[in-house]
């Protein structure tokens, strides 16, 4: 039997800073951010070498840039997903981050 610990038991709840109102504070804790990372890190393993900005993650995904926004620094920490040190154009016409599985 391994005890690795799972990747995701630092994650399991969104998050929320100190000064931030109740109301987010609690929307922080409804959020199961080990399924959304999951999420993220499925879909770039879907579209590969190429990469996708946060906010081509959010279209292939149907779901608001702000909740895939967020998912990517804690993937980052855990070393799942990297800067792929190129850079693809958002709607805005801004240079983004193409983001791959580390």
């Amino acid at each position: 039997m391994s005890t690795q610990p799972n990747l995701f038991d630092d994650a399991n709840r969104g998050s929320a800073r100190r000064a931030d109102p109740e109301t987010a504070k609690a929307a922080a804790k409804s959020i199961d951010a080990t399924d959304l990372e999951q999420t993220v890190l499925n879909a770039l393993r879907i579209i590969g070498a190429r990469g996708a900005t946060t906010e081509e993650l959010a279209s292939d995904l149907n779901l608001p840039l702000v909740t895939i926004s967020p998912r990517l620094a804690p993937l980052v920490r855990k070393n799942l997903v990297k800067d792929s040190g190129r850079r693809g154009t958002n709607a805005s016409g801004r240079k983004a981050i193409l983001w791959v599985i580390a």
